[in-house]
């Protein structure tokens, strides 16, 4: 489970390609493909190197204006679609 205190890293078996304007992953373990928006590519590009995901939410609400509150939500509703996707991977702080 995913929770704001939790540290997380992407994880390094994901493949991932700009494709068309628009980034795509792939699971060679879960054999699928997933298409990212703009805001998904940047979350998936700041999941570069191990972060905190309060520190992950504050810094998308600063870049996007957007209330923390709202990005909490939609992000933690996010990562654990990724988690459950064996595309994250919990790191110990």
């Amino acid at each position: 489970m995913v929770a704001k205190n939790t540290v997380i890293v992407r994880n390094d078996a994901i493949l991932s390609a700009a494709v068309g304007g628009e980034t795509v992953l792939m699971s060679a373990e879960q054999g699928q493909y997933y298409a990212l928006t703009a805001t998904s590519h940047d979350i998936w590009d700041r999941l570069k190197t191990p972060i905190r995901v309060a520190d992950l939410c504050t810094a998308l609400a600063e870049a996007y204006g957007v209330p923390l509150e709202t990005v909490e939500t939609d992000t933690l509703a996010f990562l654990e679609y990724l988690e459950s996707q064996a595309m994250i991977k919990t790191v110990q702080a």
